[in-house]
């Protein structure tokens, strides 16, 4: 049997830059030092940037926020300009999560990339939730990722603009949403890893037999992907689209998970299993941050999608 403790969403806003100048609007990379300066500019406004983002995840919501280190601000080289705005914990009349944002600035023939990432944070007193309230986790996290997101590219473009003193377009090219859930279960656990060393083995393989695996991959696949992601026969199997692959992943902290990826249009989706563990006498998560399995799982998809770009 499979439990569902918690879920972590990511979505993803993939940017070109373009200036408009006497021959029209033209594509637009920056250097390095550009970048950095970009950056600076962003960091001197950080308290305009996080009041929208606290702001709009308040009214999406419906619920209160509290920043954690609001003068924490992180910036590092990835090889573009990652800026990491500090945690945002939001409390509903049901949920404790958390959500983070951060912004890649593009550099060095990169594209600019906003991210904004929603987990419902765990404690030692946490119940398995249903499908019913994973749906509602993913449903509320992708509204607030997006207007988040939208909220930031609209206040990146202000700065590329006032630092390059040119007029400067930023225009959404594609988007990924990242979603992984959290389950725990002595047969899933172990079929998630025999899945993962069959499929890391066989590229070719385009079902998966474990009968308790592929129904908890029904479930959270008809949550969160478009048809061509979920698998609607009647089979015992999860059997892919043509427009679908397996995603085997292990995290560097070990956590086994096994994602579907697919695409819509100008949309990638990645949704899948976390395991958990084998009971939840054994489920294991940050004592500080209260983050699952799945937080690190998708970040570190994130990290590996978003240097595609």
């Amino acid at each position: 049997m499979c439990d569902f403790i918690s879920a972590s969403f990511r979505s993803g806003t993939v940017i070109d830059a373009a200036v408009t100048g006497e021959n029209g609007a033209e594509a637009l990379g920056n250097t390095y030092k550009t970048a950095r300066l970009i950056g600076q500019s962003i960091v001197s406004r950080k308290a305009e940037y996080m009041k929208a983002i606290s702001k709009a995840l308040s009214e999406c919501s419906a619920g209160e926020v509290e920043i954690k280190d609001v003068e924490r601000v992180t910036a590092r080289f990835e090889p573009g300009l990652i800026i990491d705005f500090p945690y945002v914990r939001i409390l509903t009349d049901k949920w404790q999560l958390s959500s983070r944002t951060c912004l890649t600035v593009c550099a060095g023939g990169s594209q600019s990339k906003i991210w904004t990432r929603i987990v419902r944070e765990l404690s030692k007193k946490d119940v398995v939730i249903g499908a019913d309230e994973v749906a509602e986790l993913n449903m509320i996290s992708s509204k607030c990722a997006t207007v988040v997101n939208n909220i930031v590219r609209e206040l990146y473009q202000r700065d590329f603009s006032s630092t390059l003193n040119k007029r400067v377009t930023l225009n959404e090219v594609g988007t990924i949403e990242i979603f992984g859930v959290d389950c725990v279960g002595r047969e899933i656990s172990s079929a998630i890893k025999r899945s993962i060393a069959n499929l890391s083995w066989d590229h070719s393989s385009r079902s998966i037999e474990n009968h308790e695996l592929s129904e908890a991959l029904r479930r959270v696949t008809k949550i969160s992907m478009p048809h061509v992601g979920q698998d609607v026969t009647t089979n015992a199997e999860f059997s892919l689209h043509d427009g679908a692959d397996f995603v085997p992943y292990r995290s560097t902290r070990e956590a086994n998970s096994i994602f579907v990826a697919a695409t819509s249009g100008r949309k990638a989706f990645l949704s899948g299993l976390v395991d958990a563990g084998p009971d939840m006498k054994s489920v294991k998560f940050d004592e500080v941050s209260h983050l699952p399995a799945s937080s690190g799982a998708t970040a570190e998809l994130a990290t590996k999608i978003g240097a595609a770009y």
